[in-house]
């Protein structure tokens, strides 16, 4: 049977007598039973549409079963993918479509349906939301469960054996340059699996520390391989960011444990590299970062069996805060920043493809996308980035020539070197930028993010979702009230100075001066009582001093100045300043 199906999708003649009644194929296929027939058809894979387009008796299997014989269509990878044994393990190629089914439950998209949105992702009507965030309080802890702060630069990567993310570190801060702070939190977002898990609930928890654990860092990678999850680079306030940390989760409890890298090559520690998982699921491409205040070139591949680095390819753009992703033998590069000296970025850095296959960068196909003036996506730095079978998608980022995040999502269909928006996406993308994605089923989860230096959407993390093609979720209007989005902060609070956060304050005497709030909010309270109370002695009637008592009133220059006299802060040095981040 399987052979007289390659015969009709292979030869229309044999096809046209099949319609015209001449041939014996139409007989043969009615009598097959409508449960057999599907499985039959499986082995033929991208032929399938060949031979329905060609024979009208095998059309008619194209629903059967809602359209079962499609499913080897809807087999790919992902990555960063929320199980992290999806992007590697042998008979999981189909995980991802199955757990869109499973997950929209009797809504589900059909196979036929499905296998379109994966074969021609940018061609299908997608859209960004916002998931609900439930705290979840620590094992044992008796305090109520809050939301994490908001933060951007996190490094992030898929949990093994359930779909969920971690996340590790992130600048928590308002700052990007000088005094800015990052955390060493490793929090885990669960994300819905099945009909029984609310659609658009995300459940978030901190990992307890214990034992030894890596330092606080931001723009830092952690990537999933068999072995373990593998922190590498960032920057930190306690210079331990050269070594790569191992993770392994046991039970509740999080395991951390330097590599010792063997080797007489090591890269250099950078941040705000990409750290991309090969299909061996045994080693990772590290590419660009900032090292000092110079962007980075050239590959290293990192070897989890071994713990050691060794150096794939010395040359290459040199970039930062850039895309990555690998889509068969090819490693494609996008966007970023490149810079030579401080504050000197330059954006214009298209898309570069490195073939593993043949050791060399494709400069005819990096060529060929830059051709294209019309259907490829502007530069831009810290875009959110996933690889979705054959398609990399790129979203959101800073652009420099309107100073301003984009919002909007793109698709690169690799094999064929053709980028496409990605339909739906334009007025629903968030314009973030330094937020990082997981891909759990059709949908791509973004964690983190800030809209500029220094302003964040909300107070607590921002999450957004991605669902790709059909494999939507239930509008926002159908979630109970009870399901509201729980990480919403009003505009007043969220504009309010934070306690701990930084302010770059200009005084008059042409000094500046970069402040935690909380103390600047304190001199400002003590000063304006000050000149209330030197109002009041200066009215008629005021029970303090007489008219030879009083003083004349000092003038906004005079009372800054004297703020200025009054704090004892350390105004950011230029060690301080020379880490720049992007």
């Amino acid at each position: 049977s399987s052979l007289s199906v390659e015969t009709v999708s292979r030869f229309p003649a044999v096809a046209a007598m099949d319609a015209v009644g001449h041939g014996s194929h139409r007989h043969v296929w009615e009598e097959l039973p409508p449960d057999v027939l599907p499985r039959v058809l499986d082995p033929l894979g991208s032929t399938l549409p060949a031979a329905f387009a060609t024979c009208r008796s095998i059309a008619r299997i194209a629903d059967t079963d809602e359209g079962a014989c499609f499913r080897p269509l809807c087999a790919f990878r992902a990555h960063p993918a929320a199980e992290a044994a999806a992007a590697w393990e042998s008979g999981w190629e189909l995980h991802q479509a199955e757990l869109c089914r499973s997950r929209l439950g009797a809504s589900a998209p059909t196979w036929r349906s499905l296998a379109k949105t994966v074969r021609h992702l940018g061609d299908a009507k997608s859209r960004w939301w916002t998931p609900v965030v439930k705290p979840v309080a620590n094992t044992g802890s008796s305090s109520t469960a809050a939301l994490p702060s908001h933060r951007h630069s996190v490094a992030v990567c898929g949990a093994p054996g359930r779909e969920a993310a971690l996340l590790f570190g992130g600048n928590v801060s308002r700052s990007v340059a000088g005094a800015w702070r990052c955390t060493d939190e490793l929090l885990v977002a669960e994300l819905p699996s099945g009909p029984s898990c609310p659609s658009r609930s995300v459940r978030i928890w901190e990992v307890p520390k214990r034992g030894t654990w890596p330092s606080a860092r931001w723009g830092a990678s952690l990537t999933a391989l068999r072995p373990a999850s593998y922190l590498h680079g960032g920057w930190g306030l306690n210079g331990d960011s050269d070594a790569v940390w191992a993770l392994r989760l046991r039970e509740a409890e999080a395991d951390w444990s330097p590599c010792a890298a063997s080797g007489s090559m090591t890269p250099p520690a950078t941040a705000f590299h990409t750290a991309v998982p090969l299909a061996d699921g045994h080693r990772l491409a590290l590419c660009g970062g900032l090292a000092g205040n110079r962007s980075q070139k050239g590959i290293w591949l990192w070897e989890a069996d071994r713990e050691r680095w060794t150096l794939e390819h010395p040359e290459g753009p040199a970039c930062a805060g850039h895309a990555a992703g690998i889509v068969g033998d090819r490693l494609v590069l996008f966007g970023g920043v490149e810079r030579s000296r401080r504050f000197a970025d330059d954006f214009d850095i298209g898309a570069s493809v490195y073939d593993f296959r043949a050791a060399r960068w494709d400069t005819d196909y990096a060529s060929a996308l830059r051709r294209d003036n019309t259907t490829r996506p502007a530069s831009r730095r810290n875009p959110v980035y996933c690889t979705v079978g054959n398609h990399f998608l790129v979203s959101g980022g800073f652009h420099d020539g309107d100073g301003t995040c984009l919002a909007d999502t793109w698709a690169l269909d690799v094999p064929r070197g053709r980028w496409s928006r990605v339909l739906g996406c334009a007025l629903t993308s968030p314009e973030l930028e330094g937020h990082k994605a997981v891909v759990s089923g059709l949908q791509v989860f973004a964690f983190g993010g800030h809209s500029a230096p220094g302003k964040y959407p909300q107070k607590s993390i921002s999450v957004n979702a991605l669902s790709l093609g059909d494999c939507g979720i239930a509008p926002l209007q159908e979630v109970a009230d009870d399901e509201a989005p729980q990480n919403a902060s009003s505009e007043e609070d969220d504009d309010a100075p934070e306690s701990d956060d930084e302010v770059l304050v200009r005084l008059p005497s042409g000094r500046r001066l970069r402040v935690a709030g909380a103390l600047l909010a304190m001199f400002i309270r003590q000063h304006a009582q000050e000149r209330e109370r030197r109002r009041s002695e200066e009215a008629p009637g005021g029970d303090v001093g007489g008219e030879g008592a009083r003083e004349e009133r000092p003038s906004d220059e005079d009372q800054a100045a004297e703020i200025e006299n009054d704090m004892e802060v350390e105004s950011a040095s230029e060690a301080d300043a020379e880490h720049e981040g992007i």
